[in-house]
């Protein structure tokens, strides 16, 4: 990843978890609760929130916090990993009970619950460092972006309606693969997420 550079565009998201959503306030439902099976998505290539060990076991940050407060309240878990799209597209479908890591935006509110935010995480865009700083909203106009299918970048910049077109993919890495190799203008991402992307030199 050496060959890109990061440029912020001021866009600040707060990252929520619908963290066992359907764990009850009152502490007597809840007890009843204790012991019960609650199936959790998780993302295959989200790191350092979200990704798959060696073994293909979900693993991340959001994947052990999930598993610390589901131990807290007496909870089992079925963590079912894959695509981001896929995973939430089951969690609207009530195929899934919650996932650990999902980004606030008033229209998810509409259809999830959230929990209390516990990151704040600032989206930027990576172009190819031949390529000229895109620094404003403005600057992403008439350009090619590249997101990950669903991801809240995705989601901001089908809404902001700057980019001429917009190419999808399944993974984080593979949004980088099409970059490096020179297709498109530039990625929209969280930059912890990218930072998770780049071996230390």
């Amino acid at each position: 990843m050496t060959l890109l550079q990061c440029n912020g565009f001021a866009r600040s998201i707060t990252i929520v978890a619908a963290l066992l959503a359907t764990v009850p306030a009152f502490a007597d439902e809840r007890q009843s609760m204790v012991g019960s099976t609650i199936t959790v998505g998780s993302e295959l290539d989200y790191p350092p929130y979200a990704s798959v060990d060696a073994a293909g076991h979900a693993a991340g940050y959001s994947v052990d916090l999930i598993r610390a407060v589901a131990r807290e309240v007496g909870l089992q878990l079925d963590i079912q990993v894959g695509p981001w799209s896929q995973i939430k597209a089951k969690l609207q479908r009530g195929e899934l009970d919650a996932l650990p890591l999902v980004a606030y935006s008033t229209e998810r509110d509409k259809y999830f619950d959230f929990s209390t935010p516990h990151i704040i995480s600032h989206a930027s865009v990576f172009v190819r460092k031949d390529h000229p700083r895109l620094s404003t909203l403005d600057d992403l106009r008439g350009k090619e972006a590249i997101v990950m299918r669903g991801d809240s970048s995705h989601e901001f910049i089908v809404s902001a309606q700057v980019a001429k077109k917009i190419f999808t993919t399944d993974t984080v890495a593979a949004a980088f693969r099409q970059l490096s190799s020179g297709r498109h203008d530039f990625v929209a991402l969280h930059e912890v997420v990218w930072a998770a992307q780049v071996e230390p030199a």
